[in-house]
């Protein structure tokens, strides 16, 4: 689907909607979690967990940079289920919920969470290097499951490895999230930095997985 088509299909220009953006911590205020939120502690465990995971992969596959020749969409896909793996694990614990990670066996790779009954929660695109594409077909990832499950809420996350952004669609209306850089070259010696600045792709996550979002109703 071409550029044009896809406007069509969502029923607005990308020039428009690339104007406008909220921060994180403002979407994040905005998730209504049904289920009991973790700890803190557990919360920062979880972190501790995540940290530790994406230098090991920085060290074992390399860095997520469109520099590296080397590294390409499968290698994003495996920083991707290090990152969620723990908060879901944490997650299905506390709720009881039987979540899976499924994975689209298609052109494209989209990794879906969702329950048994096949309604999702949201939705993620890994590319190696075009943001803008990542999101465009996660939006129409997003608008499919929305409308399929009128009503509800849901969320998608685009990366690249190392940059996130969060859209989230509602009602037919999509919002953004500025980009948050969750791996960067120095965060072995800059774990408060991570932790401070990075680590709110884990909150998000977390909420996302206990809010009345998670399955479209």
């Amino acid at each position: 689907m071409n550029t044009r088509e896809t406007e069509k299909r969502l029923g607005f220009h990308f020039n428009e909607f690339e104007r406008d953006a909220v921060s994180i911590s403002q979407m994040l205020a905005d998730v209504k979690p049904e289920f009991k939120e973790l700890g803190e502690e557990e919360v920062m465990g979880i972190k501790e967990q995540i940290f530790h995971y994406i230098l090991g992969f920085i060290e074992i596959e390399g860095y997520p940079s469109e520099a590296n020749d080397n590294f390409n969409k499968a290698n994003v896909n495996d920083l991707v289920l290090l990152v969620l793996f723990p908060i879901v694990r944490a997650s299905q614990g506390q709720t009881g919920r039987e979540l899976r990670l499924l994975r689209e066996k298609d052109i494209i790779t989209t990794n879906f969470i969702g329950t048994r009954d096949r309604k999702f929660a949201f939705i993620v695109e890994a590319q190696k290097a075009s943001i803008g594409q990542a999101k465009r077909l996660c939006m129409l990832a997003l608008k499919e499951m929305g409308d399929n499950n009128p009503g509800g809420v849901i969320h998608g996350f685009v990366t690249s490895g190392d940059c996130w952004q969060i859209i989230r669609y509602q009602r037919e209306i999509f919002t953004q999230t500025d980009p948050v850089q969750l791996v960067f070259r120095t965060m072995e010696r800059d774990k408060a930095k991570w932790l401070k600045e990075s680590s709110i792709i884990v909150d998000f996550l977390n909420a996302a997985l206990r809010s009345e979002g998670f399955v479209a109703a």
